[in-house]
């Protein structure tokens, strides 16, 4: 049996992990994790100063013609007023509406998150009274004809 800060490590792992389905999956992340070397994407971000942001960015590919993505995700980034109905296919600059016809490659999307204060992060977590860190998660929700594959990504917010 697996617990204490294995269990911690093992629950976190699979809330971050990309869920693939027939043709289709997506990836999301929540920061950038900076070191002396550069920053890379992470999943799991955590927020230690504030004011501070949440950088989302939402993948989805495709290995299938003819695929028809829509997507959703959970209602954290709305109460932040987020805007992801627009998505870029590949790397090109013009942004596309939901739902968009994605043959054999990849879409993205991103929304930068502020979070002015840990109080604010409790807020929005619906924990008020909350005294360690506190978990903001997003879940996005792709689908296709036949095919739906869902990604997570959290910001951890601590006093």
């Amino acid at each position: 049996m697996i617990s204490g800060w294995k269990l911690a490590v093992v629950s976190a792992l699979a809330a971050a992990a990309p869920v693939r389905a027939e043709g289709l999956s997506c990836e999301t992340t929540s920061g950038l994790g900076c070191t002396a070397s550069g920053c890379e994407p992470e999943r799991i971000h955590e927020l230690r100063r504030y004011p501070d942001t949440a950088h989302f960015q939402f993948i989805v590919r495709s290995t299938e013609y003819g695929t028809i993505v829509t997507a959703a995700h959970d209602a954290l980034l709305q109460r932040a007023g987020a805007d992801l109905s627009n998505w870029h296919l590949r790397s090109q600059s013009a942004a596309w509406e939901l739902p968009l016809l994605l043959d054999y490659g990849w879409a993205y999307t991103v929304a930068e998150f502020p979070i002015s204060s840990y109080e604010q992060c409790k807020a929005l977590a619906g924990v008020p009274n909350a005294q360690g860190p506190v978990l903001l998660d997003d879940r996005l929700v792709v689908e296709s004809e036949g095919a739906q594959a869902q990604c997570t990504s959290r910001v951890v917010c601590y006093p």
